[in-house]
Formats: C-alpha cells, sequence, structure tokens
C-alpha cells in the first residue's frame, strides 16, 4: 500500500505536470509549420513512443519541481509551511495560524511540541514561533503515524507548484511565437497560459495553508494519544526534506 501511494504521488507530483509541458510544446512545432510534433520520439512503434514519452514527462516533470524550488517555495505563502501564515495581513492583528488556531488552542499546540520534542519553553506570546520552527517534526510525526489526509495535502501541494510552473512555461513558450509569427492564436494560447498558471497558483497557495493546518491539527490530535502512554525514550522527530515534495 505505501508503494501504491509513492506511485500515485510520482504520477500526480510528476508525470502528470510533465506530460502536460511535454504534449502542449509539441504541439509548437507542428502548428508552425516546422516539423511533425510527434518526430520528437522518434520513428519507432507506437509503444516504443510511449515509453520514451513517459520518461521523458517523468524527467521533465522533475525538473518543474526543482525550477517551484526556487521561486514559487521563496514566494511568502509557497514555502512549508507559508510564512504568511503567521503573519497577520495589512495590520489586522490575526494571522492565519491564529485565525486555525484559537488562543486555548494554540497555547495547546505549543506545549504539545514543547513536550514532544523536548523544546526549551518559550513565552505563550511566541507559541507561532514554536509551531513555525517544529512544522517538518510535527509533520514526520503524523506521517509516521499514516496519515493519509496529510500526505494527500502534501501530494496536491506538489501537483499544483508543478503545474503552475508548467503553465507559466508553456506561456513562454506560446509568447515567443506569438512574437515570432505575429499570431493572434497564439497571443490568445499565451494569454489563456499565464491565466490558467494564475489559477493553479492560487490553488497552491490554498492547499499549502491547508496542509500546514492540517499538520498542526493531527500533530495536536496524535501527540495527545502518544503522551497519554508510557515513555518510549526519545521520540520521533525528523528534520524536513531540502526539497518541498
Amino acid at each position: 500500500m505505501q508503494g501504491l501511494r509513492a506511485t500515485f504521488y510520482d504520477l500526480r507530483g510528476y508525470f502528470v505536470p510533465g506530460a502536460v509541458i511535454l504534449l502542449l510544446i509539441c504541439e509548437l512545432p507542428g502548428a508552425s509549420d516546422l516539423v511533425p510534433h510527434w518526430q520528437f520520439f522518434g520513428d519507432g512503434t507506437p509503444l516504443v513512443r510511449a515509453a520514451l514519452f513517459a520518461i521523458i514527462a517523468y524527467v521533465v516533470g522533475h525538473i518543474l519541481n526543482a525550477i517551484a524550488n526556487f521561486t514559487i517555495d521563496r514566494l511568502p505563502f509557497g514555502s512549508y509551511p507559508p510564512a504568511s501564515y503567521f503573519k497577520s495581513p495589512g495590520g489586522t492583528g490575526v494571522s492565519a495560524f491564529q485565525a486555525d488556531f484559537p488562543d486555548a488552542t494554540a497555547t495547546a499546540l505549543a506545549a504539545a511540541i514543547e513536550r514532544v520534542f523536548g523544546m526549551e519553553g518559550r513565552p505563550q506570546s511566541e507559541r507561532g514561533q514554536v509551531a513555525k520552527a517544529a512544522y517538518w517534526p510535527c509533520f514526520q510525526f503524523v506521517l509516521a503515524r499514516q496519515n493519509t489526509e496529510t500526505e494527500n495535502f502534501l501530494g496536491l501541494t506538489g501537483f499544483y507548484r508543478a503545474m503552475t510552473v508548467a503553465m507559466f512555461t508553456i506561456a513562454l513558450a506560446y509568447g515567443g511565437v506569438a512574437i515570432a509569427s505575429r499570431s493572434w492564436a497564439y497571443v490568445v494560447a499565451t494569454a489563456s497560459s499565464v491565466s490558467i498558471g494564475l489559477l493553479f497558483l492560487a490553488r497552491f497557495a490554498r492547499f499549502v495553508r491547508y496542509l500546514a493546518k492540517t499538520v498542526y491539527s493531527n500533530f495536536l490530535h496524535l501527540s495527545n494519544e502518544h503522551l497519554a502512554r508510557p515513555s518510549q525514550g526519545t521520540p520521533d522527530a525528523a528534520t524536513g526534506p531540502s526539497d518541498s515534495t
């Protein structure tokens, strides 16, 4: 089952975005009367072409995620957890974290983090910083207990971030052809690609917040069960990966 979930994650996070950008960009030469679009995959049998397409799509998908690591993930709402999650927008005094976790709940979350991971106590006013610093240990704590909801949200954020980069890359390619050919059809295609990319970016921003809330909510629930058991030695804390996916 774990292997099946990992395969599904790879399909959604790498293959689908890679296949989308590969299909749309491969249409450019054929549409521009340069070369037949499937010529990129040789003159072999359909099975060989399909296998080559799948391999290239996976590679392209990994490249898209690598680009996202240095672009989307550096936006205030794009990191894990989002930096904007702990900052109040427009000086309202209420951050997304405070909205998701009212005072008593946020205090209980910070206390659970300190008890499970042995962190030094901090003033209650810094409980958001406690939660932010312990995000990846909390994530690993929850994921180790087979929490599929958290894993699903992580997969969706990876899919949306890769599709965002894919659509903006396609927009650049279509934009170049539009300038070279002076075709309004490619102008429309460029504008449509940008619009779709912005929609994917909005979905990514929403789901990365869902992921943060889900991680902390499930950690608070599961940590109560963990702390209620007899001492089992050092808890299974872990640091987050260098990549976001």
